[in-house]
């Protein structure tokens, strides 16, 4: 009949609509529910794996202008509520891109180090380590060591003076984290909280690492990276299905553009 036929064509075009990149600041709100920070300046991402993706990828998104602006626009917002209650522990997550996410926690961590509290920057993602390139701790003992119990967040932290904070890089060799050291994830975090004023986290791509889930649950506040026409609809909508009941911590989605754009 006409009416199945004219359905079956609405349902291929809304199939074809959530495959494709997120197209703009309001299918972002529509598909995450919440407040969505648009940031333009932002270099595209020229494919980027996870596997190969280097210094440069978290380096020269983090270098947009614009993005250091909305990320203190962002620490100001965050301050003004959440943070006076304790919520001092921010996860920046994306459902399948680490580096954008890295690229907003690094610029994120520096705009709230400017008050002069002490900001520690873990890069939890054990397959990636974008942020770990981004800060010229590859290589170097990290989370894994201290998730093994080789050495504590206290020997294991550096201080990055160029940026005013502290950063825990990934740990050295590790592509797939055991099930056991996952099971510490939150005694360490718990651990960073008493020896630092605020954590930003980076975790693996949340479609793909279960301990980013985990890292989310354990975590105050959540901020998610979404890169405009790149990062799939559907995929931001399985994400936001796997946070569960996490989602109520969701205090903005980060939209990211090649573009210019503005806050929306």
């Amino acid at each position: 009949t006409l009416g199945g036929l004219g359905l079956g064509m609405a349902l291929a075009l809304f199939q074809a609509h959530m495959k494709n990149g997120v197209a703009g600041a309001s299918q972002a709100r529509e598909l995450t529910g919440g407040e969505v920070l648009s940031v333009g300046g932002a270099r595209a991402s020229s494919g980027w794996n996870p596997f190969r993706s280097g210094r440069n990828e978290v380096e020269r998104t983090a270098a947009s202008a614009d993005l250091a602006v909305a990320a203190r626009a962002l620490r100001n917002e965050l301050r003004d509520a959440p943070m006076r209650r304790g919520e001092r522990m921010l996860v920046c997550a994306s459902p399948d891109d680490a580096a954008a996410a890295g690229a907003i926690a690094l610029k994120l961590a520096e705009a709230v180090a400017v008050g002069g509290e002490r900001v520690l920057l873990i890069d939890a993602d054990a397959t990636g380590g974008a942020v770990s390139r981004a800060v010229a701790l590859d290589g170097a003992p990290g989370l894994s060591e201290v998730l093994q119990g080789e050495t504590d967040i206290g020997a294991a932290a550096v201080k990055n003076h160029e940026r005013g904070i502290w950063t825990l890089g990934r740990g050295v060799g590790q592509t797939v984290r055991p099930a056991g050291e996952s099971a510490k994830l939150r005694d360490v975090l718990a651990a960073a909280m008493a020896q630092f004023d605020y954590v930003v986290v980076v975790p693996g791509p949340l479609l793909s690492d279960a301990d980013a889930l985990l890292i989310s649950a354990a975590s105050d506040q959540i901020v998610l990276a979404v890169r405009e026409h790149e990062t799939n609809a559907e995929a931001v909508q399985r994400a936001m299905r796997l946070l569960g009941r996490d989602r109520e911590k969701l205090r903005r989605t980060v939209l990211l553009s090649s573009g210019r754009a503005a806050a929306a």
